[in-house]
């Protein structure tokens, strides 16, 4: 990153509206505006002109006239909130006077120099924020959104040249398998609080003449009010240090009867599918901050109180949390002032409860116990935070804090792993026994039945089932037709199954199976260097993908109304056989590149984009195997150069994790079927030739 001083000067400008609850760009010319009072950031109480144009070194931007501006150069002290509209210029103060206690997001704009310092404020996930540098790589553009975060993510695509960040934490090295995590890794009792942004080091520093040796910080969420500031991996450690633990919160969405920020989903199924989502964020939330496995993360859902739809709601999402941060080998806390829900479900089975509470309750008692609402003998001993005072100033070692009042005794969070594993890996396998040429195939039925297709040692396909956990014997499918490559396959239903390969005469050839009988197969006439990959949007649709044999990748869509199109050329010199996925009804195409590294491209409505490398990806032994499991994750599996495999994960809104080993020896490229949103099955062919099936529910 080019390295400037924050200056005030003219530039061109992006221009950000929110007329219709939307964000929209424009192009404009201006001058510095000056900035606002400095004060707690509020919307002006008289409309101006529709709009006005802020500069700030090299970078300008239009926004409603009715938004604030804060020159933070000149003001350091101001809060960066993201639940007020507001546009901040400058680097955050390193002691901003912050409320102890702020929930929400809507738009709002921070710019700032893309120096050393910015690099510190790099999101981790988008929690309810997009990021870009600009054009000439002097600014780094935050803007946060409340419900519409394609808006703020058009914005920054459309400007002048924008490139979105792409950072990422570490991976965690382990290679356990998941166990329920350990809510007594490591606990404290002692008086806490927590605030709204991280105070700074020198601050914490201060502070160690206080009483406190606890402290709550705001690591992600959607509903996050106060900018990172501080925060940091280097923070964390310097606080540590200075002998203070910490309390990770995530400010995921709120009870949709709260009226608070932006809600959950109603219905429990979806409530529990952005639990699930939201949990893995909050996990690469807390990697980058250097917080690894074992360490505590409470979900911050604050006072609600509705219809029995509200409350069932609220019950699934931390369900579904819990689980997720279970078996990603984290400790689920939960702050509310509401414990009813939880207290009632203390003893469902189903119910995942979570390891510890957090109870908001101001009523000046320094003690995590005798509360009217949770029983003494509920989350105990050593599972209670209790929050008993909320927004006041105190000062210690001369520097000043506004504050909500704790008293900890219960799982606290340090630097480093505790105790766990890290996310999902197999569990489970299954030797499926013949001898294989190349790597299998596989399909997915409706989530509820699998089918593998290989190449044996006489160059026929042969295909295997599997319904309710049962494999079917392997035969040959009734053609006696050749293939010289890796077979796919592809399922839209129950007794349904279309495979497809290169033939003898290295065109691609398919095969089909309608009612539970194979009965025809085609010559596309088209020549492949390869494998294809297949994948399907839906019950009569396929997305087909090639290497062809100029080695540029192809895609034809086959549906039952049109049957199948032209020949799309995606470009994107290969190295290896493709691999396809649909997800959010878009299509990713996956290949090894000329350097051995893994690229992508996708198309997201009519619009392709460009063949982008996986900015955290190896150099790879053959092709990836790329599927989307729901709308929750996307999973690759790819050969390192050993011929080991690694596992790397994508969620909406997050970069692609590091590679992680798996410890898993495969002497083919490796294919993926989805058996539902919560399971992967893996299919390669073993050191002994055999069909290797590994798999791992969540």
């Amino acid at each position: 990153m080019r390295r400037l001083a924050p200056v005030l000067r003219p530039a061109p400008a992006v221009s950000l509206a929110t007329a219709s609850g939307a964000l929209i760009l424009s192009v404009a010319v201006g001058v510095a505006v000056a900035p606002a009072a400095i004060a707690a950031p509020t919307p002006a109480a008289t409309p101006a002109p529709a709009t006005q144009t802020v500069s700030y070194d090299g970078y300008s931007t239009s926004v409603p006239a009715s938004w604030p501006v804060y020159d933070l150069s000149r003001n350091p002290s101001t809060c960066v909130r993201f639940d007020v509209h507001a546009v901040y210029l400058g680097h955050p103060g390193p002691d901003q006077q912050c409320p102890a206690h702020a929930v929400g997001h809507t738009e709002a704009l921070l710019i700032e120099p893309n120096d050393a310092q910015a690099a510190t404020h790099v999101q981790p996930t988008s929690d309810g924020v997009v990021q870009a540098i600009s054009a000439t790589h002097q600014t780094l553009i935050t803007a946060s959104y409340g419900a519409d975060q394609a808006a703020a993510q058009a914005v920054l695509a459309r400007g002048s040249a924008l490139s979105k960040t792409t950072p990422m934490p570490a991976a965690p090295t382990s290679t356990a398998a998941p166990t329920t995590a350990d809510p007594a890794v490591l606990t404290t009792q002692s008086l806490g609080f927590d605030t709204c942004a991280a105070p700074s080091a020198a601050t914490m520093s201060a502070w160690r003449a206080s009483p406190y040796r606890t402290i709550g910080v705001y690591i992600g969420g959607i509903n996050r009010a106060c900018g990172y500031g501080n925060l940091s991996t280097s923070w964390m450690t310097s606080v540590h240090s200075y002998g203070f633990t910490t309390i990770p919160i995530y400010v995921g969405p709120q009870a949709p009867c709260s009226g608070v920020g932006q809600p959950m989903p109603t219905p429990p199924a979806d409530a529990a599918a952005a639990a699930t989502n939201n949990a893995y964020g909050a996990v690469l939330d807390m990697q980058g901050l250097g917080m690894g496995a074992g360490n505590p993360v409470y979900l911050d859902v604050e006072q609600y109180d509705g219809s029995a739809a509200c409350h069932a709601a609220v019950v699934a999402y931390v369900s579904a949390w819990t689980a997720e941060l279970h078996a990603l080998g984290y400790v689920a806390g939960f702050y509310s002032s509401n414990m009813h829900d939880l207290v009632s479900n203390y003893n469902v089975a189903s119910f995942h409860r979570p390891d510890a509470v957090w109870i908001a309750r101001w009523n000046g008692s320094q003690t995590v116990y005798g509360d009217p609402v949770v029983p003494d003998s509920y989350w105990n001993p050593h599972r209670r935070l209790h929050q008993f005072s909320g927004g006041g100033v105190h000062t210690y070692g001369g520097a000043s804090i506004n504050i909500d009042g704790d008293a900890v005794d219960g799982p606290v969070g340090a630097p480093g792993a505790q105790n766990g594993p890290p996310p999902g890996l197999p569990l489970n396998s299954t030797d499926l026994g013949g001898s294989l040429v190349l790597g299998p195939g596989a399909a997915s039925a409706s989530g509820t039945s699998l089918a593998t297709v290989v190449r044996g040692l006489s160059n026929r396909m042969f295909i295997r089932t599997a319904a309710g956990g049962l494999w079917s014997a392997t035969w040959q499918l009734p053609f006696n037709t050749v293939i010289t490559g890796n077979p796919a396959a592809v399922s839209w239903g129950a007794g349904d199954v279309h495979a497809f390969a290169r033939g003898q005469n290295g065109h691609l050839i398919q095969f089909w199976q309608g009612g539970g009988r194979w009965t025809g197969q085609q010559d596309f006439g088209i020549c492949i260097a390869g494998g294809p990959a297949v994948a399907s949007t839906g019950p009569g649709s396929i997305d087909l993908v090639i290497r062809g044999c100029d080695n540029y990748i192809y895609l034809t869509t086959y549906s039952v109304a049109g049957g199948w199109t032209g020949w799309l050329p995606l470009g994107g010199r290969a190295t290896s056989d493709p691999s396809v996925a649909v997800w959010f009804g878009h299509i990713e195409v996956f290949v090894q590149t000329t350097g051995g590294k893994i690229a992508h491209r996708w198309r997201d409505g009519s619009t392709w984009w460009p063949w982008v490398p996986l900015t955290n990806g190896n150099t790879t032994l053959g092709g990836p195997a790329v599927v989307a499991r729901g709308a929750l994750l996307m999973d690759l599996y790819v050969r390192d150069t050993s011929g080991a495999l690694e596992y790397m994960r994508h969620a909406p809104g997050v970069d692609w994790t590091p590679p992680q080993p798996l410890g898993i020896a495969a002497t083919s490229d490796v294919d993926v079927a989805a058996l539902g949103a919560h399971r992967d099955d893996i299919f390669f062919r073993g050191t002994a030739g055999e069909c290797e099936h590994r798999w791992f529910a969540r």
